[in-house]
């Protein structure tokens, strides 16, 4: 019955560790997809200065997702 028990308790402690693992990843990649967007637009507009921003944003999501 302990046996059990330790496992019932594994296995909610590793779906709750897969979910926020999930999450932690997930929301860099939403931030990263968005500034892609931008950045086709600003490329296609030939917005240099805008660029210059989105791609150091897209750095900045990046280095969160390597943390």
């Amino acid at each position: 019955m302990r046996l059990i028990a330790a496992l019932e308790t594994q296995n909610a402690e590793l779906e709750q560790f897969t979910y926020t693992v999930s999450h932690d990843l997930k929301s860099p990649l939403i931030t990263l997809k968005g500034f892609l967007g931008l950045l086709e637009k600003d490329i296609a507009e030939g917005n240099a200065d805008a660029v210059g921003s989105d791609v150091a944003r897209m750095n900045n999501a990046a280095d969160q997702m390597a943390r």
